[in-house]
Formats: structure tokens, C-alpha cells, sequence
């Protein structure tokens, strides 16, 4: 996403790289959110098929059901 945003902008299309950007600014933010942002980039990894499971090793906290649902 960020790689089509730059793409888009170095082409000189600005406004088309800030909708792009624009549309994927909530996932960058809830993905970033501290504490629960490896445990989201590894779900979504997951759910991508680019790994094979989700599991965290300690000292992480794995998301609760609400944020993994949301994810989903």
C-alpha cells in the first residue's frame, strides 16, 4: 500500500496517492497502536496466508476477542 502511494506520488499523481493513503489511514493507525500492534500485523499476516500462525511469544499480549473480531 505505502509502495503504490509513493509509486502514485513519484508518477506525479498527488491526488490520487492521497486517496490512497487516506483510504488506508485507519488501518495504519489501529495496526500501530501500542502494545497490540504486533499481535493485529501478525493477525492480519495470518489471514493473508503469508504466515502459517498468528501465536505470540511472551512478553506479548494476544488481542482480545472484540479487536480480533474487528480485524476480521
Amino acid at each position: 500500500m505505502l509502495l503504490a502511494v509513493y509509486d502514485t506520488f513519484k508518477a506525479g499523481d498527488e491526488a490520487r496517492a492521497m486517496r490512497i493513503f487516506d483510504h488506508f489511514l485507519p488501518l495504519i493507525r489501529f495496526e500501530n497502536q501500542p502494545v497490540i500492534n504486533l499481535p493485529i500485523c501478525k493477525l492480519l499476516l495470518h489471514l493473508r496466508g503469508v504466515i502459517a500462525h498468528p501465536g505470540l511469544r511472551q512478553p506479548f499480549t494476544p488481542i482480545d476477542q472484540g479487536t480480533h473480531d474487528e480485524v476480521h
